[in-house]
């Protein structure tokens, strides 16, 4: 396993971890957060870095089709103990077809009623 550093559009960074398929090619095993147009399962090309074991991110070259939904829930005044004490769910899931991406929003709102 290898990591490959993807970019957020607010300059943040992240390091999923990858598995290596082919010389320059990778597999994401990790769900992406701050990086958009990338999902987990994508073969993506990714270029050697400096750090050992780190490959930058070039391109998605096989999209995997898996579908990335954030629910970021209103800022709170102490995140720490929001988190810790609230039992309202911060949700990232993937859907492979509409008809799944459909089921999950209507067990999210049904959760949320």
């Amino acid at each position: 396993m290898v990591k490959v550093r993807l970019h957020g559009s607010n300059g943040e960074i992240e390091t999923p971890w990858a598995e290596r398929v082919d010389a320059n090619l990778f597999r994401l095993d990790n769900l992406p957060w701050f990086a958009y147009g990338v999902s987990d399962d994508d073969v993506v090309e990714g270029a050697v870095t400096d750090a050992d074991g780190v490959f930058e991110f070039m391109r998605v070259v096989i999209p995997s089709g898996n579908r990335l939904i954030r629910v970021i829930l209103e800022d709170p005044a102490d995140p720490v103990a929001y988190f810790r004490t609230s039992s309202r769910p911060v949700v990232t899931t993937k859907a492979s077809t509409a008809a799944s991406l459909r089921s999950a929003f209507r067990r999210l709102l049904t959760w949320a009623r």
